[in-house]
């Protein structure tokens, strides 16, 4: 369902900012996944598809000439994307349940993030466990939502991060290891839950206060 919050004059206005911006430049990848993210807050879900989709369509290489249109992509071709755009995509089919495909652009997702840390020249273990990893990008996209003031699906992301953790745990249950969130991942996830609180609640913030500051 659409945030009940996020409708209005603001809406459509910000909707309309959007669809200008990519109308004037299809190649932004940065508005096409905000535009899907604002419209994926309003519910409307086929065109945040179309959004998501295309952004991913940016950021994946070219087909080779003489490759089939039909012809399926290797996971490390549908990791090559921002890992932010594959876990947009992944909240978006989850939204509309199709929790199969939701999967796999999750995972694309964690696959993109660990190319990225080797290329950065970080080692893997620096977040450890795919399941981990894969909490880690579902926080970039409630830093990113909150940041576009999107409180609905920003609390979307928050329980796919939280899912994410509880399923890293069982599997450290199930070998009999030892398991402990990072304390900089633990520290970040604090930060974005306040965050996104004093978004889906402004009234946290006396207006009183406000006014003194921007004095």
């Amino acid at each position: 369902d659409a945030d009940e919050s996020f409708k209005g004059p603001m809406q459509s206005k910000a909707e309309q900012c959007l669809a200008n911006a990519v109308r004037e430049d299809p190649s932004n990848g940065s508005a096409l996944r905000l535009y899907g993210a604002v419209l994926l807050e309003a519910g409307k879900f086929e065109k945040s598809e179309v959004m998501f989709r295309a952004a991913l369509a940016l950021e994946l290489p070219a087909a080779e000439p003489d490759s089939k249109a039909e012809q399926e992509l290797a996971d490390d071709v549908l990791a090559e994307p921002l890992p932010l755009s594959n876990t947009l995509l992944c909240l978006q089919l989850m939204a509309t349940g199709q929790h199969t495909p939701a999967r796999a652009c999750l995972s694309a997702a964690v696959k993109g993030h660990q190319q990225r840390l080797l290329k950065n020249g970080a080692p893997l273990d620096v977040l450890g466990k795919p399941k981990r990893t894969a909490g880690a990008v579902a926080l970039d996209a409630v830093e990113f939502l909150v940041e576009g003031c999107l409180p609905g699906m920003a609390r979307r992301a928050l329980e796919l991060f939280e899912t994410c953790e509880k399923a890293s745990k069982v599997k450290c249950d199930e070998r009999g290891l030892v398991d402990a969130m990072p304390a900089w991942l633990k520290q970040r996830e604090k930060r974005l839950t306040a965050s996104l609180l004093l978004l889906e609640d402004s009234s946290q913030t006396d207006p009183a206060q406000s006014e003194a500051f921007a004095a």
